[in-house]
């Protein structure tokens, strides 16, 4: 029984971590999309200032982002070294570079500064974090998963144990009938569960034929 719970526990922690192996990435790069699009509602002031800011020392206080224009392309705030692609669309995307991945959220802007004007504006958050946190949460997940795993095992085999006392008992008296007269081959009638109660009223009545 004992063992069984644990090959059982074994298999759904298993089966579970793989159907949610994905998933810890996912939650927490839903949390970088969120901050991404709260920060989308700066874009409009980024494509207005840009050119001015990236020639002040703000420019290294802005979170990454760049603005292209027809002028050329406009970089903010901490972005990776290795270059970034060209804007192809709006939207999310996730590239590599500096060795690690990259999202972006490239939103496009008109009529700003003046009217008719055009900018692509990408803001661009480093998901290293978010992909370090998701390797110690699948750690930790396999480590609750082994210790529910090997709980399950000692909790069946408790059970096992209590709920074998009455077969035990059933043991113990049928082995010490050997050697004893024929006229005391009896087993007692109530053991404390129906099963082997069956039993030893099965095995009274072929030890009262013999």
């Amino acid at each position: 029984t004992g063992l069984s719970a644990f090959a059982a526990a074994a298999i759904a922690t298993l089966a579970i971590f793989a159907v949610f192996r994905g998933q810890f990435s996912h939650v927490l790069q839903d949390r970088v999309d969120a901050q991404l699009e709260r920060r989308a509602a700066s874009a409009p002031i980024l494509a207005a200032v840009a050119d001015r800011l990236s020639q002040s020392e703000l420019r290294a206080t802005v979170e990454g982002a760049r603005v292209i224009t027809d002028a050329g392309v406009i970089e903010l705030g901490a972005l990776p070294d290795d270059p970034l692609p060209d804007v192809a669309t709006v939207g999310f995307d996730t590239v590599r570079a500096d060795g690690e991945r990259w999202r972006l959220l490239t939103i496009e802007v008109t009529d700003v500064p003046h009217v008719g004007d055009r900018a692509m504006v990408q803001l661009v958050a480093p998901l290293g974090d978010t992909d370090s946190a998701a390797v110690k949460l699948r750690r930790r997940s396999m480590l609750v998963g082994g210790l529910a795993t090997l709980a399950a095992g000692l909790v069946g085999y408790l059970f096992g144990s209590v709920a074998s006392r009455p077969l035990a008992r059933l043991r113990r008296d049928t082995a010490s009938l050997e050697g004893a007269p024929p006229s005391d081959w009896r087993v007692a009638d109530v053991y404390g569960s129906s099963e082997v109660d069956e039993v030893a009223g099965a095995l009274n009545a072929s030890l009262q034929r013999l």
